[in-house]
């Protein structure tokens, strides 16, 4: 995977075109109103066809913590899950739909300069990169009663690059026109701490995950989606990103391990669960045997809506993954690595 081509400065690039394919390194800015076709939409779609987002995972001992803003341009959404490792229990299960901009939006940097907020009664998650150096921010407050009673959320987290293994950009493009850049982050330094009620949760020393996501995806959209982040049994960190459905097509490919400073390509996942029990075991294999992977949940966060001309199925889940990954020449064994599974289904 070292040998990638590095990241594309911009997307498109200045004749239009959408720069597609697979890269080591990031975009630093995501233009969507410069596509030309048959990729690019018309202007007058973009408010209705644009999707951003951006999503963080970070495990600690004590805790799984996952969080994103997502900007659908005629609404917002935002989510943040915190369960304890040891209680095996949700401490904070929270998920609301919001309005669009100014209360939300995510912007067209998806690296450096990097900004996304959700605004909404009793809750407000934000997410700042600066332009120069330094961590990416997210902090978050949210009510008692949007907590269900836990008491008052306050989080400050800090994900910092600094010696992390180079990130993942993936441009693919998505059937009957429009293109996805997707930038994939693992292995990342966490820290900062994270307040439910009386409780003081440090986040120092966990290990993160980022997804930061600008496209045009379809209007009906489905994917499985896997993500986990923590540290081998020898102490090593270690990160996965594991996809199916979506960002699919030749020499596009965002299935990537990263360890030891470096991130390895892993063949296209297939994912096995039953609808009717998702909390029941996960089974996530490569088509070319190059993981093979069991998912013990612990925790379902789900969301279902329909809005009329916007409907969605969204399924997260917290737990533990199990079993092989190469790394270039090594299998690496993962044994209750902490991370996440999601099937969303959407019309948007």
């Amino acid at each position: 995977m070292e040998t990638l081509p590095t990241a594309p400065e911009r997307v498109p690039d200045a004749a239009g075109r959408p720069c597609l394919g697979t890269y080591r390194g990031e975009v630093s800015r995501v233009r969507l109103d410069l596509l030309r076709p048959p990729e690019g939409v018309a202007r007058w779609k973009l408010p209705f066809r644009r999707k951003a987002w951006v999503y963080a995972l970070v495990t600690t001992p004590e805790v799984i913590l996952a969080g994103a803003v997502v900007d659908l341009g005629y609404v917002s959404h935002a989510f943040l899950t915190v369960v304890d490792r040891r209680e095996k229990r949700a401490l904070v299960d929270f998920g609301s739909v919001g309005p669009p901009a100014p209360w939300a939006s995510v912007n067209d940097r998806p690296s450096r300069g990097l900004h996304g907020h959700f605004r909404a009664p009793g809750a407000r998650l934000e997410v700042q990169r600066p332009e120069t150096a330094g961590p990416l921010r997210m902090t978050a407050e949210l009510s008692p009663l949007r907590t269900r009673g836990a008491g008052r959320l306050g989080l400050l987290l800090d994900l910092s690059t600094e010696g992390a293994p180079p990130p993942l950009t993936v441009v693919a493009p998505v059937p009957g026109g429009g293109i996805n850049v997707t930038g994939k982050s693992g292995a990342l330094r966490a820290s900062g701490t994270l307040d439910i009620g009386r409780r003081r949760i440090p986040l120092d020393g966990g290990v993160a995950g980022l997804d930061v996501t600008i496209g045009l995806p379809a209007r009906r959209t489905a994917w499985r989606w896997a993500m986990a982040a923590g540290h081998l049994e020898d102490g090593r960190t270690v990160a996965f990103n594991l996809v199916e459905g979506f960002n699919e097509a030749e020499g596009v490919n965002e299935d990537v391990v990263w360890v030891a400073g470096a991130l390895h390509p892993l063949g296209a996942a297939r994912f096995g669960y039953g609808r009717d029990d998702p909390l029941a075991l996960w089974s996530l294999e490569a088509d070319d045997g190059s993981f093979a992977l069991r998912f013990r949940p612990l925790h379902l966060h789900r969301e279902e809506r329909n809005l009329g001309l916007v409907r969605s199925r969204f399924w997260q889940l917290q737990g533990f993954f199990v079993g092989t990954v190469r790394a270039g020449n090594e299998v690496l064994q993962l044994s209750e690595l902490p991370g996440v599974t999601e099937d969303q289904e959407v019309v948007w």
